[in-house]
């Protein structure tokens, strides 16, 4: 059985020590004279078997809907029901073996006081009731063996598409594992209790009543202490969940931050990018007008050559001087311009 949180949960169970030792002195002392006024408003063993019999039904549901959705792992869950079948069956032979004589009549004569009878009778019903409630939980088991059995052949033949659900189904086996190990516990437990009921028959009643009041408070001390571990154990989970909400958080936080700076950071490179192309077209229109210049300076310098060849040197050879001069000195400024333009675009580049 799972929690909304994900945690497995295992119905809690009160020691049938403690249960048994607390029904065996109502009991004895519903047999006193004491005791007859106030026999009516204790709750038999009876009554109390029938209110925990929802709930083994509900263990029982939840057990089966576990290894039903269990597929492939359903043979080694299998295998560890079968085993706790076979524990529950030399179990009950024992329990058998050990009631036959409880039920036997006393064979002391006059001497059995109403108090050993009194013991003997509750000891047969406590050992009837818990066997047949056991004989019970022994059918149950025992058919759902046989179920999984079916239900296991079944998922051989569709075992490839069983394997995608195999991950989901672990939290859910290891619940019924152990579902499984708490009734052989339980069972144990049960064994022992049925002993020491046994042994308990011959000590006195003060020292009964003391024991049971010892181990009520171990009880009450055991439940405190679960409680404890548990409150403990929810609130550091919620403490969990809390720092790592915060730590998503500032982590969506930090990757939008750089986001939106990555982005800034691409669009300033792309103006300046634009800007260093504007800036490259710009100077490379104006090379080529500079060029085109140069180019029509070279013309004219050769007309002027082509003049001066066939003019007299007499009367155009000042005149042609100074203009040359004036385009030498306009070409080697262009040429120094066209230089600079040059080293700029580069870096540039």
């Amino acid at each position: 059985m799972f929690n909304r949180n994900g945690y497995s949960e295992v119905p809690q169970r009160v020691s049938l020590r403690a249960v048994h030792q607390l029904k065996l002195t109502k009991a004895v002392e519903r047999y006193s004279p004491r005791s007859l006024v106030s026999e009516k408003k204790r709750p038999s063993r009876i009554s109390e078997l029938e209110l925990q019999n929802p709930q083994l039904q509900e263990l029982k549901k939840v057990k089966k809907d576990q290894l039903n959705s269990s597929e492939p792992c359903k043979k080694e869950a299998l295998q560890d029901a079968e085993e706790f079948g076979k524990q529950m069956l030399a179990m009950s032979a024992k329990v058998e073996i050990c009631r036959k004589p409880l039920l036997e009549p006393a064979s002391e004569g006059p001497h059995v006081n109403e108090l050993d009878t009194a013991k003997q009778t509750i000891q047969a019903e406590l050992v009837h009731l818990d066997l047949e409630n056991f004989k019970g939980n022994l059918v149950e088991i025992l058919s759902l063996v046989s179920n999984m059995k079916n239900r296991l052949k079944e998922g051989r033949e569709s075992e490839a598409p069983a394997k995608v659900l195999a991950s989901d189904t672990l939290l859910q086996l290891e619940a019924a594992r152990k579902t499984v190990e708490a009734l052989r516990s339980e069972g144990k437990k049960a064994f022992e209790a049925y002993n020491y009921i046994a042994s308990d028959l011959h000590e006195p009643k003060e020292r009964v009543q003391d024991k049971e009041h010892e181990e009520s408070h171990q009880l009450e001390a055991e439940i405190s202490s679960l409680r404890s571990a548990l409150e403990t154990s929810e609130i550091k989970r919620h403490e969990e969940q809390i720092q790592s909400i915060i730590q998503i958080k500032s982590a969506n936080e930090q990757m939008d931050r750089i986001k939106s700076e990555a982005n800034s950071r691409e669009a300033e490179l792309l103006a300046e990018l634009e800007k260093a192309n504007f800036y490259i077209t710009t100077v490379k229109a104006n090379l080529m007008a500079k060029e085109t210049e140069l180019q029509d300076i070279s013309d004219e310098n050769e007309v002027l050559n082509m003049k001066l060849e066939k003019s007299p040197p007499c009367q155009l050879e000042s005149e042609l001087k100074n203009e040359l001069k004036v385009l030498k000195e306009a070409a080697v400024d262009l040429n120094a311009n066209m230089m600079d333009k040059e080293t700029e675009l580069q870096y540039m580049a």
